[in-house]
């Protein structure tokens, strides 16, 4: 806030009016004094006209008045001549007095008129430098208003060209993993199919010799389908939980191919996700974990498989997609028990 010279000049004014009043009371005291001066000079140029006249009337009627008479009037006078003479001379005295005081007193009020006056002059001109600066700063303080609103534009930018750049790299990976999961699949498929005996070998048994009997693919099914596919998922969970994984995977693969419609598919994909994470398989269990997030978004594993997919995001070194996983959760599943995790999750991530 800037302040005016006006403003000071009014402060400095009502610090110099007490002297200034108290001059100004003296040079009246000087003029009543001057006053009564001269009017005990009439009075005494009165007492001497009187005294003549007494002179005069004393001869002339001399025969009339008597001497006593006139002698003490005489005296009376000469006693009221010297009592005026004594205070014309302490008027006198005290007028000189005031006089020398008045002087030095407007002696003193103009040198603090000319102090006051450099004093205000010197103040002014610091205001002038301070509100200059001030008048700098605050361009200052705008230009910086400026670059901020323009990095935060450009971070807003950068940051929604990242994001972009995420979700692509994630479907890039998403679809590599798609390929590779297909060729996993093909050859866990492969690997899981009975060994095929033979023709010739068939021919060759021992004479005499009875053959065991071979249990058909057909009565495999036929027990199991007293619950249909419940054997099948059980043992890759059971081999999931002793850590033989790609076995798990196995199975599971068989369970899903088999059963498609069983009760437990969407269990069954996400410990075939499961089973790919923990070989390290990353990018494939992304693959399975989207697929259970896909199509079973009501089951109560998809925010699991949103939870491990954004796990696998991290073990990628990909902590932005991650993050955005995390949020996806929060979103869709605010008060599923992943959620808590996920919060943590992107709390770390910052």
């Amino acid at each position: 806030m800037k302040i005016s010279f006006s403003t000071i000049h009014i402060l400095s004014m009502f610090l110099i009016a007490p002297l200034l009043m108290q001059c100004v009371a003296s040079e009246k005291d000087v003029k009543n004094l001057d006053l009564r001066l001269r009017t005990m000079d009439n009075r005494l140029t009165n007492v001497d006209r009187d005294m003549g006249q007494l002179r005069d009337q004393t001869g002339s009627r001399a025969e009339k008045n008597s001497v006593e008479l006139l002698q003490k009037k005489q005296a009376e006078l000469a006693s009221s001549l010297d009592r005026l003479k004594t205070q014309v001379l302490q008027t006198r005295g005290q007028s000189e007095e005031t006089s020398h005081h008045s002087l030095q007193l407007q002696e003193e009020s103009n040198q603090l008129r000319d102090s006051m006056t450099r004093s205000i002059n010197e103040l002014k001109d610091i205001l002038d430098k301070q509100n200059s600066k001030l008048e700098e700063l605050v361009s200052r303080v705008q230009d910086i208003e400026t670059q901020l609103s323009r990095n935060n534009t450009e971070l807003q930018t950068i940051k929604e060209a990242r994001i972009q750049e995420a979700t692509q790299q994630a479907k890039l990976s998403a679809e590599q993993a798609e390929k590779m999961a297909e060729e996993a699949r093909r050859k866990a498929a492969k690997e899981s199919r009975p060994r095929e005996i033979e023709p010739d070998k068939t021919k060759k048994t021992i004479k005499g010799a009875k053959s065991s009997p071979q249990k058909s693919t057909a009565a495999t099914e036929k027990d199991t389908n007293n619950e249909p596919g419940k054997a099948l998922y059980d043992k890759g969970l059971s081999l999931f939980n002793d850590n033989k994984f790609k076995d798990a995977y196995i199975a599971f693969s068989e369970y899903i191919e088999k059963y498609s419609k069983g009760e437990m598919i969407a269990n069954a994909r996400f410990w075939l996700g499961d089973s790919l994470y923990n070989q390290k398989e990353y990018e494939l269990a992304i693959l399975e974990y989207q697929k259970v997030i896909a199509d079973y978004s009501k089951h109560p594993k998809a925010p699991a498989a949103l939870l491990k997919q954004g796990l696998a995001f991290e073990q990628l070194k990909d902590s932005k997609t991650a993050k955005i996983v995390y949020s996806k959760l929060l979103d869709e599943y605010p008060n599923s028990e992943q959620a808590a995790t996920a919060r943590r999750k992107i709390d770390t991530l910052k």
